[in-house]
């Protein structure tokens, strides 16, 4: 919607020990499509780095997608008929990092999934020797070559069918988060979920509506659009290419990714 503009919501979570260590990693987290919000996957992590790592980390920020988590409350109206493409968030998170917020931080993007390739997007448009990354963390990325998503594109194209088909059906509504609680906990895959991720999902992934319920944050469609959007996929590749040589990258691959297109099955990543 020309004129209008999508707000993005950041948490920050420092500690007593951390705030003290002002040379310390500024960490910043991003979710997945369908992660509701940034911290309902990355709030259990942080708290652990925050106990384990204080003498090496200041502070974490974990960063909502514009059509995601409490992002979805600042920009509802407009989001009843604009979509939010990943390039609007690596565009939003990159203003965020030249801001006074992280002027001499030393920054460590951690990203997950689409949030992944999100935070690699954010170096676009820099000189290598301008990039203020101490390294790159990314958790299973949505990156991949155009050329090499088009050499299996039919059964890419499927499962993404069926994910947007599963999205756009979900049930999103219940008569309190007791509820949800126990719905979701019995279904996959929240029933594969770390306890202390589903009940940060309940607390603060879900919002409460007029009639005494309450309602997940992120609208189902607005989830949905955001799968078949695979362009910033291929332009996060290219710029991994790039970048990859001066920045350290570390890779994260989850044991089962039973949503991810894997073309050569009898190849174990690691």
């Amino acid at each position: 919607m020309p004129g209008c503009l999508l707000k993005m919501s950041a948490k920050r979570y420092r500690t007593p020990e951390s705030s003290r260590n002002s040379t310390g990693l500024s960490l910043l987290f991003t979710h997945c499509v369908g992660g509701r919000e940034s911290f309902t996957f990355s709030e259990p992590v942080i708290q652990r780095i925050l106990e384990l790592r204080h003498l090496e980390v200041h502070e974490a920020w974990a960063f909502d997608w514009q059509n995601h988590g409490d992002s979805v409350v600042l920009n509802h109206e407009i989001l009843n008929s604009t979509p939010s493409p990943a390039f609007e968030w690596s565009e939003a998170i990159a203003a965020f990092i030249s801001s006074p917020h992280m002027r001499g931080r030393r920054i460590l993007p951690v990203g997950h999934s689409a949030g992944a390739g999100t935070m690699v997007l954010t170096a676009r448009n820099k000189p290598l020797r301008d990039i203020p990354y101490a390294a790159l963390v990314l958790i299973e990325p949505t990156v991949i070559p155009r050329e090499l998503f088009y050499l299996s594109v039919e059964d890419r194209v499927q499962t993404m069918e069926f994910v947007v088909t599963a999205t756009t059906s979900r049930r999103e509504r219940w008569r309190s988060r007791e509820d949800a609680h126990s719905w979701l906990g019995r279904r996959i895959p929240w029933d594969s979920w770390d306890v202390r991720v589903l009940r940060t999902l309940i607390e603060h992934g879900l919002v409460d509506t007029s009639d005494g319920g309450v309602v997940i944050k992120c609208d189902r469609r607005q989830e949905a659009l955001c799968y078949p959007d695979v362009e910033p996929h291929f332009t996060a590749a290219q710029e991994l290419g790039r970048i990859s040589g001066t920045i350290p990258v570390h890779f994260i691959w989850g044991d089962e990714s039973p949503l991810v297109y894997a073309p050569f099955p009898h190849v174990r990543w690691k």
